[in-house]
């Protein structure tokens, strides 16, 4: 029996608006404990707990599982909470995957996994039971039931439910009045058949059931209380091309995504994919491939290329979309567009130099001559990075990322300098600084970030200033590891950072995190 524990602390050392006002009934402290049993890959258990900044409850959200794989007939057994992947996401995905990035053929298609043990901190988006997956040569079977209630808002005067809140935050009463009100069951069969080596079909039946009805108010939102999807997938190979697609009936619509991926060679592949999701499509645990979360309001057409050569290595994609009818956002039938071009090369030895550029054209609202309206937003990103391996022991890493707005007209610039360290293979040292300047949010920058194993950092910096932070890992010989992670942002032109609850007083926001991994 192999045993694996997690925990974790995250303290924000400013004190924000909202503490000092007594807004919240817990600690600053983010707490995140984990416990994952196994017994040779076939047998898992596991259980987290977390606590958000701001909860007073040490496990205010909890998962767990019982998992059991390769019994026989009995490919996969589930009991607790796990995560369905079906198809291409049309019906049922889990809330993350790849989409449009620097990897521009390999996206599509997706490669569903079926049954996921789920032992995540994202706290309303999973499924809460039973799944089973039965095995029959080339025939895949599965079954699935879920009942668990989400976080939400339901109107007093109609009781219907007017939204579904997934931040998972219960700070303060008027936050767990929102707690776990809505109830959602769901149901499901689904067959995977496979064709030889390359093709594959499969058929999806699934109900989802919520307490209430939904509050109809605007063209895009759900009707009723009732939701049933009949889903298709498919995957088949031919020489150098792969053609794949889904295609999901909801409320009498039909989303669909079907994909073309030609591979000319090993050097040089193509990739096309259109998509179609109409405005009454609708599921809380829907993720296609597209320009925005879900599958619902939008139609699409995607072009990505890969090609090798002894220059280095060439990314192009361009996307375009329309979102037909109007959303909450933007309250017209709206289009867009968008390009990147990324180039990776190792010019010498222990040495990689990358270039990437996306451009970005879309409608966004705007008031001209005292009318509301749309304009065209055009957003280009520029970066140039160098990875450069001093030794086995030594890496450097620095970047140029350079934004452009056109609306209105703003420019904004970030460098950064990073330096990786191996000490005798047991303690790890990740450092870096950056620099930072844009005229508004609306030039901000993303900085992907070094953290803690399980933490994602993806801050948006703006305005001017510095950050830096330092990241340390610890390995011992009994399967201990110790990781620490301090951040710090400092504007030194500002009085406060933030707005609202989250405003901090002074110019400077810092955090320091600690995390323990035992394996034995």
């Amino acid at each position: 029996m192999n045993i694996s524990l997690r925990s974790r602390i995250i303290n924000d050392l400013q004190e924000d608006r909202a503490y000092k006002q007594n807004k919240y009934d817990g600690s600053g402290l983010k707490i995140y404990n984990r416990l994952i049993l196994k017994k040779e890959n076939k047998i898992r258990i596991g259980l987290l707990t977390e606590k958000d900044a701001g909860e007073k409850s040490i496990n205010d959200f909890t998962t767990f599982h019982f998992y059991a794989r390769d019994l026989g007939v009995v490919k996969s057994i589930l009991a607790g909470d796990y995560l369905i992947e079906f198809g291409q996401g049309l019906a049922l995905w889990s809330r993350y995957s790849i989409s449009k990035g620097t990897e521009t053929v390999r996206i599509l298609p997706r490669n569903g996994k079926g049954i996921i043990p789920y032992l995540s901190s994202d706290e309303n988006l999973f499924l809460r039971g039973a799944a089973l997956q039965l095995s029959f040569s080339d025939l895949n079977l599965y079954s699935f039931i879920s009942s668990k209630r989400l976080d939400g808002t339901i109107n007093t005067l109609t009781n219907e439910i007017s939204a579904i809140r997934i931040d998972g935050f219960h700070r303060n009463q008027n936050e767990i009045n929102h707690q776990k009100i809505i109830s959602e069951k769901i149901f499901g069969l689904s067959a995977e058949y496979n064709i030889g080596e390359n093709a594959s079909f499969g058929l999806l039946y699934c109900i989802s059931l919520y307490g209430n009805n939904f509050q109809n108010n605007a063209i895009l939102d759900p009707s009723g209380n009732r939701f049933n999807y009949f889903s298709a997938s498919y995957n088949y190979s031919f020489n150098k091309l792969t053609f794949s697609g889904e295609s999901s009936l909801n409320s009498g619509s039909i989303a669909t995504i079907n994909s073309a991926e030609l591979a000319v060679d090993k050097n040089f592949t193509l990739l096309f994919s259109y998509r179609n999701y109409p405005k009454e499509y609708w599921g809380l645990h829907s993720n296609g491939f597209g320009e925005k979360d879900g599958a619902q309001n939008e139609r699409g057409f995607y072009s990505g290329i890969k090609m090798k050569t002894e220059l280095g290595t060439f990314y192009f994609y361009y996307d375009q979309f329309v979102y037909p009818y109007t959303s909450e956002k933007i309250p017209f039938a709206s289009n867009g567009n968008e390009f990147l071009f990324y180039y990776t090369v190792r010019p010498l030895p222990n040495t990689e130099f990358r270039f990437r550029y996306i451009y970005q054209n879309k409608d966004n609202t705007a008031v001209i001559d005292d009318q509301y309206g749309l304009i065209k937003k055009r957003t280009e990103n520029i970066r140039f990075e160098l990875t450069y391996k001093a030794s086995k022991n030594i890496q450097m890493r620095s970047r140029v990322n350079l934004s452009m707005v056109n609306a209105p007209s703003e420019k904004g610039i970030l460098l950064f300098q990073e330096i990786k360290y191996l000490f005798l293979q047991t303690l790890n040292l990740s450092a870096r600084v950056i620099f930072f300047k844009t005229d508004s949010y609306n030039s901000r920058i993303y900085e992907f970030e070094n953290d803690l194993r399980g933490v994602m950092t993806n801050p948006p910096l703006y305005g001017e200033g510095m950050r830096w932070y330092i990241v340390s890992q610890y390995r011992t010989s009994f399967g201990l590891n110790l990781s620490m992670k301090y951040s710090e942002l400092f504007k030194p032109g500002e009085r406060t950072l933030s707005s609202g609850d989250t405003e901090i007083q002074g110019n400077l926001d810092n955090r320091l995190s600690f995390q323990v991994d035992w394996q034995f």
